[in-house]
């Protein structure tokens, strides 16, 4: 008697836990998974003169998670895109390193040592720290924390400003040195306007972003921009050909020819065009953790959308990132969104759903872009992908990565379309 009522007890339990599941067992979600270096990344960016990437790569927060072996020792980089950009660094680091050595540039970096703007920058100019550690911008975003934190962004936006300029009766000699750095640069664009120009000639020779946060390269730029504008270096070598920024072509030839200031001015312009509030545009322009290269691609992101109704709700959400990576996963978002409609299908307006950017098309088509590497099936896609809100009679996740074939089967069966790898897409369209 006592056994069959311990098995209709253990059979109500087991029916419970069942109904309490749903249609979705746990056993259905996905760790995440460990893929070998061979299998997702091209020979030439495994392995090079100045790294070699080692051959597991776990997945970690929806993103490759890479350690990069380099002459400098090991290094942690999270992401494919990120790890293009650390091995063109490296790459020009070595190259500018190589330069650095020869006659001509000691020559000529010893003439622009005596200018006194080139000696106030040298005081002034100390390596600045680059971001560290493991993004937590996918789950972050996905839980819409973005457009929660808004308002707690935009106070500490306004604080970055006024720490960025001293105050009324402030003592100037208390600016930080990075400040001074700053100070020294602008004043060096005005009495020396060759500076800025000859590093963005620079770094475009090199492949790489003048705006990077990578303090050795910084360093490496701005003492061969100064050797080019006072010393007249200009000797011709042969610089490294890794792949150009991962922005448009239209970005990257914005950062390399335009002046920064003339940047801001026309990211400003574009902004105002779009209806974005002053305020806002003004947040966004002293954000800290968007470089002039992210705000203009985004500025020119939302520009493209011409006629697409709520477009100020993307600078809401944009401006809830809260470093470097969160910024560039916003970038990426604002790009699937522009690219769906110049070359796919018209947008017809942007809607905020969970904290989320999603858009309708003018086939009527919810398109839910996520910037992440690598979707597995887990209990936050589960959540997401049920949730009413994005309920539409047809719907769609357009993800920069890959979806597993589990997780792609789920969202089938919830009566989503995925379309992966979307920026192939738009390249093949275009």
């Amino acid at each position: 008697m006592k056994l069959y009522a311990i098995k209709v007890i253990s059979l109500t339990l087991t029916v419970l836990v069942i109904a309490s599941r749903g249609s979705t067992a746990p056993d259905n979600f996905e760790p995440p998974p460990v893929f070998e270096a061979t299998n997702i990344l091209p020979e030439s960016l495994r392995i090079g003169p100045n790294h070699k990437v080692n051959e597991k790569v776990p997945v970690q927060r929806f993103g490759y998670q890479f350690t990069l072996s380099t002459n400098r020792g090991e290094i942690g980089v999270w992401g494919k895109d990120t790890l293009k950009i650390k091995v063109s660094e490296l790459a020009a680091i070595e190259k500018l390193s190589e330069i650095s050595q020869t006659r001509a540039f000691a020559k000529s970096i010893s003439a622009a040592a005596k200018d006194p703007v080139m000696k106030a920058w040298n005081v002034a100019s100390r390596p600045v720290s680059t971001i560290k550690g493991l993004p937590g911008g996918a789950g972050r975003y996905l839980k819409g924390a973005f457009y929660k934190a808004r308002k707690t962004t935009r106070v500490i936006a306004k604080s970055l400003s006024n720490m960025g300029r001293p105050q009324e009766g402030r003592d100037p000699s208390q600016e930080t040195l990075t400040q001074q750095a700053a100070k020294a640069t602008r004043d060096a664009s005005k009495g020396h306007l060759g500076f800025n120009k000859a590093k963005r000639r620079w770094a475009k020779r090199l492949k790489v972003d003048p705006y990077l946060d990578n303090p050795e390269l910084q360093k490496g730029l701005d003492r061969i921009a100064w050797a080019t504008a006072l010393g007249s270096f200009a000797a011709d070598y042969t610089l490294p050909s890794y792949a150009p920024l991962s922005y448009s072509n239209k970005v990257q030839d914005a950062v390399w020819e335009t002046p920064p200031i003339e940047l801001e001015r026309q990211n400003d312009e574009r902004l105002k065009n779009a209806g974005i509030e002053e305020k806002l545009i003004q947040e966004f322009h002293e954000h800290a953790s968007y470089s002039i290269t992210s705000k203009t691609a985004i500025s020119l992101a939302i520009a493209s959308m011409d006629g697409v109704q709520g477009r100020t709700q993307i600078i809401e959400v944009v401006l809830g990132a809260s470093d470097r990576f969160e910024a560039v996963m916003m970038l990426k978002i604002c790009a699937i969104l522009s690219n769906h409609h110049e070359l796919d299908t018209p947008l017809d307006r942007i809607e905020i759903k969970r904290g989320m950017i999603t858009a309708i098309d003018q086939d009527d088509t919810l398109v839910f872009p996520v910037a992440i590497e690598y979707l597995h099936w887990t209990p936050l896609a589960l959540e997401i992908a049920e949730d009413k809100v994005f309920e539409n009679g047809r719907r769609e996740l357009w993800i920069t990565g890959d979806v597993s074939p589990h997780a792609r089967n789920q969202l089938t069966e919830l009566g989503w379309e995925t379309q992966e790898n979307c920026f192939e897409r738009f390249l093949a369209q275009e």
